[in-house]
């Protein structure tokens, strides 16, 4: 149940590279009248739509080594000696992450990291790839 007691339903927000649907709370939106309980409220603040939990697929997954290395491959294109490769998240802070070096691929846990400022804006990027794992 969300924060206005509506059933949590899962939402294709986009399909196919169209947005093609809104998280709901029970504030309609036109053409859109009824919630599909994404209504979240942090204590003291109105409920208002948000992710509860966000799955990324893709109609061409990849498997890990494939998707290593192309990230291996941008890193070093962009100049930088490492990127971050994010396994789980909670909230803004990512409960499983590593650095992935562009030099050997060598992988290293990162502790204690937290992305300041991450919001849904963020989800809006250039997603090229997508794991075929499933969590």
């Amino acid at each position: 149940m969300d924060s206005e007691g509506v059933k949590a339903q899962a939402v294709n927000v986009i399909d196919k590279g169209v947005m093609a649907n809104y998280l709901l709370g029970r504030q309609p939106i036109r053409d859109f009248s009824a919630s599909n309980g994404h209504g979240r409220a942090a204590p003291a603040t109105p409920p208002a739509p948000s992710l509860g939990v966000l799955v990324d697929k893709s109609s061409e997954p990849k498997p890990l080594d494939e998707l290593k290395k192309a990230m291996i491959e941008k890193v070093s294109a962009q100049g930088q000696p490492f990127g971050y490769r994010v396994v789980t998240m909670g909230g803004t802070a990512p409960r499983l992450l590593y650095r992935v070096y562009a030099k050997d691929g060598r992988e290293e846990l990162v502790r204690g990291a937290v992305f300041s400022e991450l919001d849904v804006r963020a989800l809006r990027s250039d997603l090229e790839r997508a794991g075929n794992d499933r969590w």
